[in-house]
């Protein structure tokens, strides 16, 4: 329906296009149903007007380089009571990457995935651009890729993802974009803080394991080499936790073990993360911190803790690195 003034509106009528009062007591046909069966919709009227102004472009003369600056106030506002000032130690900053390659949709598997990226929870590939110290008054001033589709994970000082975007964010070249705080009330006045105001954006720090997309048998499968597989191999699996490297059918066996088998609403025995599957809504708003990822994986309790044997003496140490990215694999929402 379109309003024509305070008490007549256009609607269109499977077929003719109706003028009518808002009440319904006064109708006319204003155009006939065209003849071969078609319909009308969405009829306008047009009448002579004034031409707007031409709002000028905001773009710089000269092109600028391709980063946007960010400014954050305080990373803690918004999250409530259970994670107390302090708690967060930088932000992550987490491109998603295009398909570059398609596949025949008749072979796509774990939902809509044609290539396959992960086993349920991930349908495009990652790359963590790096991260930005947090002030101790909880604010941060960082720079970003501009023209691509980032988003934002909010880090404890082990490297765990307190809190994370579920949509993205996009800058255009020379942005200056700011916040309030993480996911902070929309209906809020925060007290005025600008601590780093006028300074310079830092750069971010780029992860340890190098550039490019996150890649598991890059990344995480290093690790599980060097400290988990003299026990965790097929000759004699603990539980049958077998960590090893060989390549199944889309992965290889330790991706299966830790993330593929035993699925559930929230992920897998060992590590947590939240379904993409076609039809399961039923989690976008469950968005209290600590809700997703490595604080509810067991997998990140075992890497953290050392993996005490029944003495309560470490089997192993990693280093922090190590943990670092196995906590980030979880945080992406396990990616292959």
């Amino acid at each position: 329906p379109l309003p024509l003034d305070d008490r007549r509106l256009l609607v269109s009528a499977c077929g003719p296009v109706l003028a009518r009062t808002l009440d319904g007591v006064c109708q006319a046909v204003v155009l006939s149903a065209p003849p071969d069966g078609m319909q009308l919709f969405n009829a306008t009227p047009i009448r002579p007007r004034v031409r707007p102004p031409v709002i000028p472009s905001r773009l710089p003369a000269t092109p600028a380089e391709p980063f946007a600056a960010v400014y954050l106030q305080d990373v803690h506002r918004g999250l409530g009571p259970d994670v107390a000032a302090g708690t967060l130690k930088s932000i992550r900053v987490v491109r998603e990457l295009q398909k570059t390659v398609r596949i025949d949709p008749s072979l796509r598997a774990f939902g809509f995935q044609f290539p396959v990226i992960s086993c349920g929870e991930t349908y495009a590939g990652m790359d963590v651009i790096g991260e930005a110290d947090v002030n101790p008054d909880g604010s941060a001033y960082f720079r970003v890729p501009s023209g691509v589709p980032l988003y934002f994970m909010a880090l404890d000082r082990d490297g765990r993802a307190v809190q994370r975007m579920r949509s993205f964010a996009h800058f255009m070249p020379g942005e200056q974009q700011g916040c309030i705080g993480c996911h902070e009330h929309r209906q809020g006045t925060p007290v005025p803080q600008l601590s780093t105001y006028g300074l310079v954006p830092v750069e971010l720090q780029p992860p340890e394991w190098g550039p490019g997309g996150f890649d598991y048998s890059r990344v995480v499968q290093p690790v599980l080499d060097e400290n988990c597989t003299r026990c965790h191999n097929p000759l004699d699996a603990p539980r049958g936790i077998d960590l090893t490297s060989d390549k199944t059918d889309f992965f290889n066996v330790s991706y299966d073990v830790l993330a593929r088998e035993g699925q559930g609403r929230t992920g897998s025995p060992y590590v947590n993360w939240i379904p993409t599957y076609n039809g399961q809504e039923w989690n976008i708003l469950q968005v209290a911190p600590k809700t997703w990822g490595s604080p509810q994986s067991k997998l990140a309790e075992v890497v953290l803790s050392g993996h005490p044997d029944k003495d309560g003496k470490p089997r192993i140490e990693l280093a922090d690195f190590e943990r670092r990215r196995i906590l980030a694999w979880i945080d992406l929402n396990v990616p292959c």
